[in-house]
């Protein structure tokens, strides 16, 4: 049975082999393949950290016992900057299509309610649709564009800016999001 849930020490393991196997099946990740290399202590030290954040979420997707997805939300460390938190996630390609990746952001988004966070910001390759029409359903807006961002397959790729606020007075109207 699929369950979100938050990522405890005890899932080091999972969480590695589902990190080395979406690495293998996405082009729009930040890592290659060869540039994660993990220990078991020091994922457990992300997910203890995160854990005892007040602006950092770890959350899974789990199958049982074996981690199908992840969504991290890392906040700031400085004063300047402990409201906002980068988001990142990934789900296994034998989930996709499932609701998944919804999942993961709906629970993040509840738990981002009830958070001192005002601001959630990611990146994600211009590209990759299926990841922008999952976060602009969800609210989140495109900031910008970061042009020559990440290099894929030897190409440079630009990459969306999106986020999403609380609590903040937005600038932008949506008649106007052919300025972008």
């Amino acid at each position: 049975m699929l369950q979100v849930r938050p990522a405890k020490p005890d899932d080091a393991s999972t969480v590695m082999a589902l990190k080395q196997a979406v690495l293998q099946q996405s082009r729009f990740l930040l890592l290659e393949v060869d540039e994660y290399q993990p220990t078991e202590a020091a994922e457990v030290r992300f997910i203890v950290d995160l854990a005892k954040a007040d602006n950092g979420l770890y959350l899974l997707a789990m199958d049982d016992d074996i981690a199908v997805g992840h969504l991290v939300a890392r906040g700031g460390c400085f004063r300047r900057n402990r409201h906002s938190a980068n988001v990142f996630m990934a789900v296994h390609q034998d989930y996709w299509g499932r609701g998944i990746g919804r999942q993961l952001i709906d629970a993040l988004l509840a738990w981002f309610a009830d958070s001192r966070l005002t601001r959630l910001e990611l990146t994600t390759a211009i590209d990759n649709n299926r990841a922008i029409s999952l976060y602009q359903s969800a609210g989140f807006e495109i900031e910008g564009c970061k042009r020559g961002d990440i290099r894929i397959d030897g190409e440079t790729v630009d990459s969306y800016l999106m986020s999403f606020l609380k609590n903040l007075p937005n600038p932008r109207t949506h008649d106007d999001e052919d300025t972008i």
